[in-house]
């Protein structure tokens, strides 16, 4: 089991070096200022590293813990975002999100306070892959919305450096390497073992000598 565990976890590493190098490889150094609703309007499409401005924060922030036993501290923040002229009628729940800015940084009230009283959100336009509770919870407090199309700008994130990328490649191809070699090499012995198994014993085939 653990040797799959190896093949599967460098796999995982891989996928995310690729993912990594490749949103780098379209993004600027320094971000891109642009409008929330020049955002919406161009999709994940062009540079992810963006500066956004123009926009207004909605009224329902969703908070996950990373540890339920702790609510002092969030593990992330999910806050919908609408272009400033959106009428304050359209920011309420019931309304479907286009965009939402994704916070790993912001861990308590006062900091989602901060956050909310910006003007600028610095950040990447990126996927993010959803649990089932953060997935369930979304749906629910943004019902209507279709994450597939929805914007996920992720605070404070900014475009993964060589070292990083070439951490998650490295990583990964040693670990798969591993974790192949290791499978290959154990079902081997398993056909090896099979095969003695199956074998007739020779000793006990072989006329025992008459003793006088």
């Amino acid at each position: 089991m653990w040797r799959l565990i190896l093949v599967i976890f460098g796999g995982v590493l891989i996928y995310f070096g690729v993912k990594e190098w490749r949103m780098a490889a379209q993004a600027s150094a320094a971000p891109q200022e642009i409008a929330l609703r020049d955002l919406i309007a161009r999709g994940r499409e062009g540079n992810p590293h963006v500066a956004v401005k123009d926009f207004q924060f909605g009224n329902n922030p969703v908070a996950f813990y990373r540890n339920r036993s702790n609510k002092d501290h969030w593990s992330d923040v999910w806050i919908p975002v609408m272009p400033s002229a959106t009428p304050e009628n359209a920011r309420q729940p019931a309304a479907p999100v286009q965009a939402i800015v994704m916070s790993k940084r912001v861990k308590t009230e006062a900091e989602l306070d901060r956050l909310s009283a910006q003007t600028t959100v610095q950040g990447m336009v990126t996927d993010v892959w959803l649990d089932g509770d953060r997935q369930n919870k979304l749906r629910q407090s943004y019902p209507g919305t279709d994450f597939s199309r929805c914007l996920i700008i992720e605070e404070g994130r900014e475009p993964a450096g060589p070292v990083r990328v070439a951490a998650f490649l490295a990583g990964g191809a040693a670990l798969l390497a591993l974790g192949l070699v290791r499978l290959i090499s154990g079902r081997r012995q398993q056909r090896a073992d099979s095969a003695e198994d199956q074998r007739p014993d020779d000793d006990k085939s072989m006329q025992q000598p008459t003793v006088e």
